[in-house]
C-alpha cells in the first residue's frame, strides 16, 4: 500500500566568482640614459569568471507491505518502506583565462545546467527501489506466503 509521494521542486544555486591575475608574459630590453641595457618586465592581466552550479530535485514514496490471511481476517505482516529518486548535478562553468582556474575547480567544470528529469522520471526511479524492497520482502516472508 502506497501512503504518499512527494516531488521537491528543482533547486538551482548559482554563485559567480571574478577571478584576476597579473603576471609576467615576458621581458623586453630597454636601453637607460646611461646607455646600460635592462631587462623590463612585460605584464598581462588574465582574467576568469568561474560559476558554480548546483541543481537539486527529489522524489519520496512512502508506503506498507502487508500480507493478509483471509482464513484469520486478520494481516500477519505489515512492513513499512520509504524510497527516493534523486537528481543532483553540481560544477563550474569557467568562461575567460582557464590558466588562471586553480586545478581543482578546473577538474570540475560542466558545459552547464543540466535538464532536470521530468517528474515521472523521478517516481520511476523510487519504484525500482520499491520493486527490490518487495522482492526482498516476499523472500523473507516466503514461509508465511506459502502457508
Amino acid at each position: 500500500m502506497i501512503y504518499g509521494s512527494t516531488i521537491s521542486p528543482e533547486v538551482y544555486k548559482e554563485k559567480p566568482q571574478q577571478l584576476k591575475e597579473t603576471r609576467v608574459v615576458g621581458h623586453r630590453t630597454v636601453v637607460t640614459k646611461k646607455g646600460d641595457t635592462i631587462q623590463v618586465p612585460i605584464y598581462k592581466e588574465f582574467e576568469a569568471t568561474v560559476v558554480y552550479i548546483e541543481q537539486h530535485k527529489e522524489a519520496h514514496v512512502k508506503g506498507e507491505f502487508r500480507i493478509w490471511d483471509a482464513a484469520s481476517n486478520m494481516w500477519l505482516v505489515t512492513e513499512p518502506f520509504q524510497a527516493s529518486g534523486v537528481f543532483h548535478h553540481e560544477g563550474y562553468v569557467i568562461e575567460g583565462d582557464k590558466e588562471i582556474v586553480p586545478d581543482k575547480i578546473k577538474k570540475q567544470e560542466i558545459p552547464g545546467p543540466a535538464p532536470y528529469p521530468p517528474n515521472e522520471q523521478m517516481l520511476a526511479d523510487a519504484f525500482m527501489q520499491i520493486k527490490n524492497m518487495l522482492t526482498e520482502f516476499i523472500k523473507k516472508n516466503r514461509q508465511i506466503l506459502l502457508q
